[in-house]
């Protein structure tokens, strides 16, 4: 037995979506959609018509896609729909049973009558906010947001721990994600996430700002890192080789709650987030640890601070600018 509330997708016309799921299979299908023409639960949702399906029924594409990819044989389904007051339609309801023999009935329906009221009023309480079900990861986040993405760890932080208690490397690298961590939000950064001995930080503000104020917060984490070195080196740790890395990058990039459901978070994806993590992770061979991608660069063309540049930064893969410094680039000629 299974029981599942579907809704519609309320930023796409032709799709509906689980809000819950139970059952054995449920983990599997609650994140896939549901097509609204061509689908049981569609049917229901567009005719409003309790309907109750027998194996010599079950001729629809979807309900085998969702058979197929959950192994679970829906023998027999209940669908009612679900009515705010008896007339406002607010989702469906879906019963599956994989017992031939106890196939469901008229009865059954008027037994859950009362239940579909109550759930009826639950979802729609819901659902008034279309943004819950973004946080809730049961839609996508429908806004594509421009954002310059920028991404930063410690290189050879392996020195840490191998010089020192796990507990005071661990305090060595709070500080750090702390003290840089800080200087991203002050210029207007969301931290989206740790990653061990580094963080991924979106810039996401609205204009052409995003890129600029990227770059800016980079170059103050760099000035900041020097110090927390050298305040480290003080305490006779010998951690020349320690530095820090940093890969930017621009584009548009969308946000919902990934993962388990008692623990899932919001977080943004898209190609932005998977380039500007690949040049942090090429910037380790960068004299200045900064590497941004091309439409970064496009977008700091015309507006970078006074006595930096940006050059040409070879990679396989992708067109890349190293942040260089005027200074720097004179004392090796």
């Amino acid at each position: 037995m299974a029981d599942s509330i579907i809704i519609r997708n309320p930023y796409s016309d032709q799709a509906l979506v689980f809000l819950i799921a139970h059952g054995p299979a449920a983990q599997s299908v609650v994140k896939m959609q549901i097509d609204l023409h061509g689908s049981q639960a569609g049917e229901v949702y567009l005719s409003r018509q309790t309907s109750i399906y027998s194996p010599s029924m079950m001729n629809k594409a979807h309900e085998k896609r969702l058979d197929t990819k959950s192994g679970f044989q829906s023998n027999n389904i209940l669908t009612k729909p679900l009515l705010k007051f008896g007339s406002e339609l607010v989702g469906v309801v879906q019963f599956l049973n994989e017992d031939r023999n106890t196939p469901f009935t008229v009865e059954d329906e008027k037994k859950i009558e009362p239940i579909c009221v109550k759930l009826a009023l639950a979802v729609s309480n819901i659902i008034a906010d279309p943004t819950n079900l973004v946080h809730l990861g049961v839609v996508l986040d429908p806004h594509i947001n421009q954002a310059t993405i920028l991404f930063t760890d410690i290189t050879n932080s392996d020195l840490l721990f191998q010089q020192l208690a796990v507990a005071d490397a661990t305090a060595l690298v709070d500080e750090y994600l702390e003290r840089l961590g800080a200087i991203g939000v002050q210029h207007g950064a969301r931290i989206d996430k740790y990653l061990g001995d580094g963080m991924m930080l979106s810039f996401e503000t609205a204009g052409a700002e995003n890129a600029p104020k990227a770059l800016r917060a980079a170059l103050e984490m760099q000035r900041e890192f020097s110090e927390i070195k050298q305040e480290w080196q003080r305490l006779n740790y010998a951690l020349d080789s320690l530095d820090h890395r940093i890969g930017i990058a621009s584009g548009p990039v969308y946000g919902r709650r990934m993962g388990y459901s008692g623990t899932s978070i919001f977080t943004i994806m898209g190609a932005p987030v998977n380039l500007a993590a690949h040049l942090c992770d090429q910037a380790r061979t960068a004299s200045e640890r900064i590497l941004i991608s091309e439409d970064t660069e496009q977008k700091l063309r015309h507006v970078m601070p006074s006595g930096w540049y940006l050059e040409r930064f070879a990679l396989p893969r992708y067109a890349a600018y190293q942040v260089s410094n005027n200074a720097a680039g004179q004392m090796a000629k």
